[in-house]
């Protein structure tokens, strides 16, 4: 294949059909496997050509080494955007949302599959059953599923991430119906949403705020926020860029605060009435991340294909001299071909599972506890298999899986990113055990 290196490694540009070609499940060689979940895998392997399309576009092709990191964040969100019209984004609950999650093309950026996850997911998800009833709230959500804005889900600070339900952000009703949303103190700022302006769209977030009406404490409810034109922040909204991530495509990950931000009341989602069970009615109003929890886990199938394509190839190209004078492939020794094929097995089952919890989690009549202890099941046998595998996966590429094209190190630090979003894996973990 002309896209190898000298040395047999994939590069980026290699083409995404080849790699299809040996990262097929077949499902009929489970026979036992319930019809459902065979027919979803089936489906869910269809090759879109749209993708490939995509991918040899010159969007996708590496960015030049002379870019600077504004202008690498803002390839970031040009991928993702464009990522979006050439997809459709998806309903939320049917098998392409699954699909999205499970793309080849957005292991080539990390960057624009975070984007593209929080708009698809914790926007979108949690801003559309208002829309049902608030016909105005369309063009805003029509607008995020075309990408046109850069749509945020505000919920963590920094002194409160799984602690979530203490967050000290306020949202205080005024005399005059309108609302004053502010940052008491700095560790109250909300951490990690990106936020600046460096991604060239506007930028609208939904807020998760503690409401205050009549200082009474009426429970955390989501406000709809306009954050910045894409230019520049709106009044008494700051935003503070993190430090870029280490190996990781450029996000403005940022700390925002709000200073006595002058809202209108219908900023407001839901109801401004106290709720009468808080827990249940803060766990209400995130349950997009529950679905994150077990969504952005399933990316990590896509990077253990790519991996074990990349350790594959270099080790089929890779020619040694054998005892016997005559060259041979080092994917003949057996600590050459055995963690490649442990990988194949893994990210296949993990395929099937992906398919199995997502079947599971969208039953309505399965007890929420339960649909999140299943999100939490495949969020650590992933991530733990995914770990162990992408380390073995480099080692077996020698010094060619120390660069950066060759994407090796660059996912398995991309997907630490994955471990902690959406909740830290060994908390949640420790969670699901005390509801048993």
């Amino acid at each position: 294949m002309d896209s190898f290196l000298s040395g047999g490694i994939c590069t980026s540009e290699c083409s995404l059909h080849d790699r299809k070609s040996i990262h097929t499940i077949h499902t009929e060689d489970f026979p036992t496997m319930e019809n459902g979940l065979q027919q979803q895998l089936q489906q869910l392997q269809q090759w879109n050509p749209a993708m490939e399309d995509l991918a040899r576009s010159e969007l996708f092709k590496p960015a030049p080494r002379s870019f600077s990191l504004e202008e690498s964040t803002r390839l970031s969100y040009q991928r993702a955007k464009a990522f979006a019209k050439a997809y459709g984004m998806p309903n939320l609950s049917t098998l392409p949302f699954w699909k999205l999650h499970l793309e080849p093309l957005l292991t080539l950026d990390g960057g624009a599959f975070t984007l593209l996850s929080i708009q698809c997911n914790l926007f979108v998800g949690t801003l559309a059953p208002f829309a049902l009833k608030r016909p105005e709230l369309q063009p805003i959500l029509q607008s995020a599923l075309d990408f046109d804005i850069s749509a945020q889900f505000m919920l963590t600070e920094v002194n409160h991430g799984l602690d979530a339900r203490n967050i000290q952000t306020t949202a205080t009703i005024l005399p005059d119906g309108n609302i004053d949303l502010h940052t008491p103190s700095p560790n109250d700022a909300k951490v990690m949403p990106p936020t600046t302006p460096r991604g060239g769209l506007p930028v609208v977030a939904i807020v998760m705020a503690r409401l205050v009406n009549e200082d009474k404490d009426c429970g955390i409810r989501p406000f709809l926020v306009q954050l910045g034109n894409g230019k520049e922040m709106c009044k008494g909204v700051i935003s503070k860029a993190l430090p870029q991530r280490t190996g990781a495509h450029p996000v403005d990950h940022a700390l925002t605060y709000f200073d006595h931000v002058r809202l209108p009341r219908s900023a407001l989602l839901g109801s401004a009435k106290e709720t009468e069970n808080k827990r249940e009615g803060f766990l209400s109003s995130i349950h997009r991340v529950a679905v994150g929890t077990l969504f952005l886990s399933g990316c990590v199938v896509p990077s253990l294909k790519l991996a074990a394509f990349n350790a594959a190839s270099f080790s089929q190209n890779r020619l040694v001299t054998g005892q016997d004078g005559s060259p041979m492939a080092v994917i003949d020794f057996r600590t050459q071909h055995m963690p490649i094929l442990h990988t194949i097995a893994q990210y296949s089952v993990l395929e099937a599972f992906f398919v199995s919890a997502a079947m599971a989690f969208r039953e309505q009549s399965v007890d929420p506890r339960v649909r999140h202890g299943i999100a939490t099941a495949f969020k650590a046998v992933s991530l733990g298999h995914f770990s162990q595998s992408i380390k073995a996966m480099n080692e077996r590429c020698g010094w060619h899986g120390h660069y950066e094209h060759n994407q090796l190190l660059q996912m398995e630090l991309e997907m630490r990113g994955a471990s902690t979003a959406e909740g830290d894996i060994r908390v949640l973990a420790i969670r699901t055990c005390l509801k048993l």
